[in-house]
């Protein structure tokens, strides 16, 4: 995950003049292969669940994904 840096979370902040971009790791792991639309919404819940616990605030969510979830059975 990439997002701005913010004060109160990050001590310190992006702005204008300077652009902190904050990268960030998140692993979700399950033992069902299948992966499917239920599980990735499920774990961008979990997502939202921590960012909102550590109030970061965004605004706007963009996904990259290849699509592959629910295609393996």
């Amino acid at each position: 995950m990439y997002r701005h840096a913010e004060l109160d979370v990050d001590g310190f902040d992006s702005n204008e003049n300077n652009h902190e971009v904050i990268k960030e790791y998140h692993f979700y792991i399950n033992d069902d292969r299948t992966h499917d639309t239920c599980f990735v919404q499920h774990c961008f819940g979990m997502l939202y669940k921590e960012l909102s616990r550590r109030k970061i605030i965004f605004k706007e969510h963009w996904v990259w994904s290849d699509g592959c979830a629910g295609q393996f059975k």
